[in-house]
Order: structure tokens, then sequence, then C-alpha cells
């Protein structure tokens, strides 16, 4: 089976530490063409550094690193915080709040 490169989305889970930014920066550097989509599972609880990281890597790369968060806006655990979504040859692993609404 032949995968058509203009039907797969790229993704790139950012940590806030060195190696998926430095991964970012790679992928950016060698596979330009790529339109690859970054984000991050914000817990409530990073460090000042994680943040300024993500913030500095957004700079370095031109494009926003999107914001998934795990709580609700009263910083407290929601019920169920994964939604799994398996198309065909995918999954994705989304942070959603209490209805089934992905937050950012």
């Amino acid at each position: 089976m032949h995968l058509q490169m203009n039907n797969v989305k790229h993704l790139l889970g950012i940590s806030g530490g060195k190696d998926s930014a430095a991964l970012a920066l790679y992928l950016q550097s060698n596979y330009s063409e790529l339109d690859i989509e970054y984000y991050t599972c914000d817990t409530g609880k990073e460090l000042t550094e994680t943040y300024e990281l993500i913030g500095r890597l957004e700079s370095a790369l031109g494009k926003e690193v999107v914001r998934y968060h795990s709580f609700d806006d009263t910083k407290v655990a929601i019920e169920t915080p994964l939604i799994i979504f398996s198309p065909p040859m995918v999954t994705f692993f989304l942070l959603a709040d209490n209805a089934g609404v992905l937050k950012r």
C-alpha cells in the first residue's frame, strides 16, 4: 500500500526539554518542505524554564506550539483526560474537557 505524502498530517509533541526541541529544529532544517504542527500538553505545573524554552522554540521555528491543557479553568483534574481517535493507520491522543471538547 502506497501512502501519499499530501495525505499525511505531521505532528510533533514538544515536551519542553532539549530532545524534542532539537528534533523540531532538525526537522525544520532538514525537511523544511513538511508542514509540521507542534503541540505540547500543559499540566499547569511546568517550570518557568519550560515555558521559556517553548517560547524560544516558537520564535526559532516561526510557528506556534499549540498548548493543550489537562485541567479545566479551576485547575481541577478532568474526569476523562484522553480521547483516543483512530482513523486508518493513525492514532491521535487528544486532551479534552469534561464535555469532550478539545481545549487549547
